[in-house]
This record gives structure tokens, sequence and C-alpha cells, in this order.
């Protein structure tokens, strides 16, 4: 199966960044730093988020591993949550799975409700 993942339209990355930026930093207030932070990063067809882990006595982090990707796809202009597989306490990617009991939403707005919810007890 071929992904096609495509750029979103400008007014709709703006409202993804928004949406995500507020998600991770309200997610991010709530946590302690020794539990992990979440960070995102904004590309032209969705966003990535890692988790930084942390020292107990630090501030900086001392690593950080890919956890989720949000994806828009233009030609069923649908967008999928996935999950990342990585090799054990490694930020290599195996690879990207879709995010189990859970159909491709119109808006990314339900599929970031899913994350931060995680039903399925996948991420945190």
């Amino acid at each position: 199966m071929v992904e096609v993942a495509m750029n979103i339209s400008e007014i709709e990355q703006y409202r993804l960044e928004r949406a995500v930026r507020n998600f991770c930093c309200q997610r991010n207030q709530s946590i302690p730093a020794e539990l992990g932070k979440i960070q995102y990063e904004i590309y032209s067809g969705g966003a990535v988020f890692s988790r930084l882990n942390f020292l107990l006595d630090s501030v900086h982090s001392h690593s950080e591993l890919p956890l989720a990707k949000l994806e828009y796809d233009k030609r069923d202009q649908l967008w999928m949550l996935y999950i990342a597989q990585c090799r054990q306490e490694h930020a290599e990617i195996i690879a990207w799975l879709p995010y189990p009991n859970l159909a491709r939403q119109k808006t990314f707005d339900a599929a970031l409700t899913t994350l931060g919810r995680d039903p399925e007890r996948v991420l945190w």
C-alpha cells in the first residue's frame, strides 16, 4: 500500500499547528518532567510527536523517542494517526503503524483527541 501524504492548505496547517501546540502545552503542564515531556514538529503533511526524557536532576532532555504521527491523505481527504515502532530504547524508527482500532478521520481534531486519551494504552 502506497502512502499518499500530501501538503495541506496554509489555513489547515495553521489550525493544525495551533491545536498541536495547545495539546502539547496542556499535556506538558500536567505531567512531571521525569515522566517525559512531549514535543512536536509540523511538516507539510501533518505533525510528528516525540517524547523527551529527562534525568531527575536535569533541565535538559537526555533522550528523544519518536512517539506518534498525525498525517493527512490528500487523495482520500482523511487524517490518520500512527504510532512509532522503534528499536528497544532507541530513536530509530522501524515502522509507522496505524493506531489500533481507529478509523481515518475527517478532521485532525478527532485524531488529536485520541492521541491525548490513548484508549488503547499504547502511548502513555
